[in-house]
């Protein structure tokens, strides 16, 4: 059985088709935040950005002054970038 294509074969740089560079969302700002009772990075991620999954966004700007995402606690103060 013989399967060949009639299309030529065409890299990106060969076409006319622009290529877009896409370079990653970085923060724009840092604000803080001071924790309040029962509240935890995914609580806090929801109530900021709407999307408690972003929640390592929050954790990654805080690297330095928690060992973990379980370690934040009422009266911290900790930074959210604004994304």
């Amino acid at each position: 059985m013989n399967l060949k294509s009639d299309k030529k074969n065409e890299s990106p740089a060969s076409s006319n088709q622009k290529v877009s560079s896409v370079s990653p969302k970085l923060p724009k700002e840092i604000t803080s935040y001071k924790v309040q009772k029962g509240e935890t990075l995914w609580s806090i991620s929801k109530k900021i950005y709407n999307n408690p999954y972003l929640w390592p966004v929050i954790y990654a700007a805080n690297a330095d002054q928690l060992n973990s995402p379980d370690t934040i606690e009422a009266s911290d103060t900790i930074k959210i970038p604004n994304i």
